[in-house]
């Protein structure tokens, strides 16, 4: 510990947790500052590991907290309640900090005093301290205003490295106080609770080294493993619910104003309606509709405590937007869409297992009676028992009248054809809508012989106006006899 005897000005707290091969180089890193009013205070989380006896080696120079059980929860609560600095700085056991960090961060927090946190820029780097080939520009976002950073952490997620921000401590113990007890977004909201009230500021320097650990017991919090997915999407809907809902209004507008659908929006009423629409405009996947859902039923609550009505008559009185309006959008998306789908997507497979048994009884059929019936002709019938009553019903009367067409033009001389096929076209068109719809919407579209070329160029010609006599014969006749012969294996025969 530097200064000793003198109160520190900054507490630098640690914990650590299994990190014997990375907590050393931490320590010094944060013992070699150039600045040197500070304190360090390591929380031993329970290590299983020798990190204590590692830490331990620095004798008075630290400040060693100890408890059996890993803690990770209540690590930050347990390390500021140690602290007496008027500014807490975060450190983890197996990043590093550039020499003059402190330094330069305390030089912006002293010449700024409405800046209550300052962050830096890190580097994120390998176990070997190697900078990494992906994302490394995560935590390198240009500095910006209080207001445009609520807007890009709330909407894109948290882009500010933990162990480089330092924090007024009154102003960190309150937002600690606050917080929920998030694993995955613990920072993104604490950050975000800090910035509902104050400012902050980044360096726009690396000033930390960002060790990233993709596997294994020390791999990183955001490794991307499916409970870590999981459970950032239901973080991140509770975060952003909670941020929305304790914005004040002159925050809100400052940040979201040029969102709004009524860009003079400035009444309570109005701020509540324009949350409600920010809602729906950031829901852009079914899972996240919940959050406008919520809204509008937790303050339909809170409406009717307050001003004696619900935000359904606040939203139409203001917006024109009703009742029903909002009933059509919750019936679109939220949690019961995603358990419908799942439903469907359970019913599709249940549907698939019994085709597949189908397909099996009649692979099984189709062998016994090999050299008996043509495999062909079994797998139509087949296919043709699994249709509808009315799809059945539909292919026989289609097959007739193709009969009765092939009939009577070979019973016509070609003179006669001459004359009669113009005729006998139109009655073809009149049946086509119901060919088409047999030929592809059921499963004959999965018979390879009602080649799909050939059927192409039927109905092609079948749509003009007028028609050719050779195409007639070529195309129109040619595709009739075809599909005759096919619908005759269906059926079994007219």
């Amino acid at each position: 510990m530097k200064n000793k005897g003198d109160k520190p000005f900054v507490s630098v707290i640690m914990p650590c947790y299994n990190h014997e091969n990375y907590v050393a180089q931490s320590i010094e890193s944060v013992l070699n500052q150039t600045y040197g009013h500070f304190e360090l205070i390591v929380l031993d989380n329970g290590s299983t590991d020798r990190s204590y006896e590692v830490m331990k080696r620095y004798g008075d120079r630290i400040r060693i907290l100890h408890v059996d059980k890993n803690a990770i929860f209540r690590s930050e609560e347990i390390l500021v309640k140690n602290a007496s600095g008027d500014y807490i700085a975060n450190m983890t056991s197996d990043d590093i900090w550039k020499p003059d960090k402190l330094e330069k961060q305390m030089k912006v927090l002293a010449g700024n005093p409405e800046i209550k946190a300052c962050f830096s820029w890190a580097e994120q780097v390998g176990e070997d301290l190697r900078p990494c080939d992906h994302s490394q520009n995560v935590f390198m976002e240009p500095n910006r205003s209080r207001y445009e950073w609520i807007r890009r952490l709330l909407l894109e997620g948290n882009c500010l490295a933990f162990p480089s921000s330092v924090i007024e401590r009154e102003v960190y113990r309150e937002a600690v106080k606050k917080r929920l007890p998030f694993r995955q977004l613990s920072d993104l909201y604490e950050w975000l609770l800090i910035l509902l009230k104050h400012d902050i500021y980044v360096v726009e320097e690396p000033l930390v080294q960002f060790r990233w650990h993709g596997k294994g017991e020390c791999r990183n919090e955001s490794t991307p493993l499916k409970p870590t997915y999981i459970r950032t999407i239901n973080e991140n809907a509770i975060l952003f619910e909670d941020i929305i809902e304790n914005m004040e209004d002159d925050v809100f507008i400052k940040t979201f104003q040029d969102c709004f659908v009524n860009r003079k929006a400035s009444s309570p009423k109005e701020i509540m309606c324009e949350k409600f629409f920010l809602c729906i405009a950031v829901a852009s996947e079914d899972m996240y509709k919940q959050f406008a859902i919520n809204y509008f039923y937790r303050q339909s609550k809170y409406t009717k405590q307050k001003w004696d009505c619900d935000m359904g008559q606040i939203l139409e009185k203001y917006y024109g937007y009703s009742f029903w309006d909002f009933a059509d959008y919750s019936g679109e998306g939220g949690i019961g869409i995603i358990t419908f789908l799942q439903k469907q997507i359970e019913d599709d497979r249940q549907v698939i297992k019994e085709q597949n048994v189908r397909i099996k009884a009649l692979q099984d059929a189709m062998n016994a009676r090999a050299g008996q019936e043509d495999w062909e002709t079994i797998y139509r019938r087949s296919v043709f028992e699994q249709l509808s009553d009315e799809q059945k019903e539909l292919m026989k009367l289609i097959g007739q009248f193709i009969e009765n067409i092939l009939i009577k033009v070979e019973a016509l001389s070609d003179e006669d054809l001459g004359r009669e096929y113009p005729y006998i076209t139109d009655a073809i068109k009149g049946m086509k809508e119901n060919l088409r719809y047999l030929v592809e919407d059921t499963e004959l579209k999965y018979d390879q012989e009602i080649d799909g070329a050939q059927w192409q160029r039927f109905w092609n010609e079948i749509s003009k106006d007028a028609i050719e006599g050779e195409e007639f014969i070529n195309v129109i006749l040619s595709f009739l006899i075809r599909i005759y012969s096919v619908f005759q294996q269906y059926t079994g025969g007219f």
